[in-house]
């Protein structure tokens, strides 16, 4: 896992917690803050065929490729020494993005020939590469000492890289950059450090088209978590923290309504955790709930998107199931699984049944 993702989910997961402090003191509690879910350690293909994974061996993190069906491995990055991780697919599965030590970097599943995209810059942080489902760019965030976070797009065909946004200010946070079906606008959470702490983040969304001109969507009171977008492109779904309540929100990308889809009370340490996906066609979603406060208390649910019906797929005690991603034909999920001796990736049915370790812990995941 990348020192810039550990650093940016270790914030937002701090501000979650902060209520009164000063600008200094919330400074101090974040950077001491060290997250239970760093979260995007695989990556389920587009055609569901392969998963791309980050595995450490020692001081060395590689990103692999699993063929699923056949269980054949590849090491991606193999020549390359540091720390790779955040895999994500191109939409033609032939070629991998990835973030190796605060750079990213893409390579050819069939050459095996990684690429850096981004410049070596002291003062510059790179992470959390996306490949837009057309291809045609990968959004990346930018954390510069003295410009603070933007957003950037790689331009697949040129080569080039811009900003999509121009923030620049120091206290300025970018996170969970998440990109419409159609390729047209991407959304993230906007966090301003110089706002009191309970109205300082939004959800923000940029067109592509129209770089640097957002429209941003307040929640007062409130911290935001990670967000996906539905299957039509009209609204993101996303996890936020109140008081001692969690809640997966619906969040119309016209309108800007906002509509409540599930709750958590946060008692007993019950909270909403990873961002809600949609099934295939819509009409179911997955998420995550942390039932114990700990690395092993979270459990896979899925619910109608409405938000009847809510299951415990996994329910198991002293085992942690989070990042639930759903096959490209609706009936099967993966999803990364913890215990006190392993770290694996694993599978199963839509209904919860027919569990299967497809990484067999060889090593740490």
């Amino acid at each position: 896992m990348s020192k810039y993702l550990n650093w940016l989910l270790g914030l937002i997961v701090a501000l979650n917690a902060i209520t009164s402090q000063s600008l200094n003191d919330s400074r101090k509690a974040i950077a001491q803050e060290q997250p239970s879910n760093l979260g995007l350690a695989y990556a389920l293909s587009t055609d569901g065929k392969f998963i791309a994974y980050s595995l450490a061996n020692g001081s060395q993190s590689d990103i692999w490729t699993l063929e699923i069906d056949s269980g054949d491995r590849v090491n991606l990055t193999e020549g390359i020494d540091g720390n790779c991780s955040e895999p994500q697919w191109s939409p033609n599965t032939e070629s991998v993005v990835f973030t190796c030590d605060s750079a990213i970097w893409i390579v050819d599943r069939g050459t095996l020939a990684p690429v850096q995209i981004t410049p070596q810059k002291s003062d510059s942080n790179f992470g959390l590469p996306r490949w837009s489902p057309d291809a045609n760019y990968i959004a990346y965030e930018s954390l510069n000492s003295n410009e603070g976070m933007n957003i950037w797009l790689f331009d697949t065909v040129s080569h080039e890289s811009f900003p999509i946004t121009d923030f620049n200010s120091p206290s300025i946070i970018i996170g969970y950059q998440a990109w419409s079906p159609d390729s047209q606008v991407i959304a993230f959470v906007h966090t301003d450090f110089n706002k009191p702490i309970l109205s300082s983040q939004m959800y923000g969304f940029v067109r592509v088209a129209n770089p640097k001109v957002y429209y941003f969507v307040p929640l007062l009171n409130s911290s935001l978590g990670p967000m996906n977008w539905s299957t039509n492109g009209e609204h993101i779904v996303a996890i936020s923290w109140s008081g001692d309540e969690s809640y997966i929100l619906s969040i119309n990308k016209f309108t800007q309504d906002v509509a409540h889809l599930a709750r958590v009370r946060q008692a007993n340490y019950h909270y909403l955790f990873d961002a809600p996906q949609y099934s295939p066609d819509g009409s179911r979603l997955l998420f995550t709930v942390d039932r114990e406060n700990n690395l092993l208390g979270q459990d896979i649910w899925v619910m109608n998107a409405d938000g009847t019906d809510a299951a415990n797929l996994t329910d198991s005690s002293g085992v942690s199931e989070t990042q639930p991603y759903w096959f490209p034909d609706g009936e099967r999920i993966v999803f990364f699984r913890k215990t006190e001796t392993s770290d694996d990736i694993w599978v199963m049915n839509a209904d919860g049944s027919n569990l299967i370790n497809l990484t067999g812990n060889a090593t740490q995941n």
